[in-house]
């Protein structure tokens, strides 16, 4: 059997809700960063795409580029390196 990291993560319904409440925050912060430094548009790209992200979450349980929110799908602190397979 084979598991693609990038694109196979398990999560009951709870962990899905910790997951994406987890994401909005993370979102909210870098969003008001942007728009403090002047960065309108990167801020609306950057929400724009995270949401959809979000609800394709909610909806099937991954995205395209699930990967990028490994550390909230781990349930690790900001700052910690990413599990690997040596770990």
């Amino acid at each position: 059997v084979r598991v693609y990291p990038a694109s196979h993560h398990v999560l009951t319904a709870e962990e899905r809700g910790r997951v994406v409440s987890d994401i909005v925050a993370e979102l909210g912060l870098r969003t008001e960063e942007l728009e403090r430094a002047g960065q309108r548009l990167e801020a609306k790209r950057l929400r724009a795409r995270t949401l959809r992200n979000v609800r394709e979450i909610e909806e099937k349980g991954f995205c395209k580029g699930i990967e990028n929110y490994s550390r909230h799908l781990a349930g690790r602190a900001p700052g910690t390196p990413p599990e690997t397979l040596l770990d």
